[in-house]
């Protein structure tokens, strides 16, 4: 889905439930909002498929505006909050994770927000285990270093070290 088809179908779906102020306060917010994104080199398939289906957008903002009252007249009386976590809900793109939207309304109008999905167990457990095995290599290999130069450090610590008792009792 294009970015003209989805503010159409935000549009359509919005149509004779809410206020035109309403409307217009909303396409112009998501205008802005995958505008925004293109410009900071997402993709427009990628911002699409993130914002979802424009008619599950479209029932957020008519149950969270209160049908035809502009969000103006609906700032002070009602804070609206909606958030789906559903697998693939954002336009099919095979991820199975789950994403979150959020949607809130405040006295400034409506704020859709995109919370990243939070790590599953298995891959922070694969996370630790490699910096555990790094951690080994790495104490493994200070070891295996001083277990090669051990032979020959400790004939030259003795030889080093009986130069010094020669060399220090023939001065005096």
């Amino acid at each position: 889905m294009g970015r003209q088809e989805f503010l159409d179908g935000l549009r359509t779906a919005l149509s004779g439930e809410v206020s035109p102020a309403v409307i217009r306060d909303n396409l112009n917010y998501y205008e802005g909002y995958i505008s925004g994104e293109i410009q900071k080199g997402r993709s427009e398939e990628d911002v699409m498929g993130e914002l979802g289906d424009p008619r599950l957008i479209a029932r957020t903002i008519i149950d969270t505006s209160g049908g035809g009252q502009s969000s103006y007249q609906q700032a002070g009386r009602q804070s609206g909050y909606y958030e789906e976590e559903s697998a693939g809900a954002g336009g099919g793109t095979g991820d199975d994770s789950s994403r979150g939207f959020r949607a809130e309304f405040n006295g400034n109008g409506f704020n859709m927000r995109y919370d990243k999905p939070k790590r599953p167990w298995f891959e922070k457990a694969l996370i630790a285990v490699v910096i555990i095995l790094a951690v080994f290599l790495v104490i493994s290999m200070i070891t295996g270093l001083i277990s090669f130069l051990f032979p020959i450090l400790v004939p030259l610590l003795i030889i080093y070290i009986i130069y010094r008792i020669i060399r220090g009792s023939g001065g005096r």
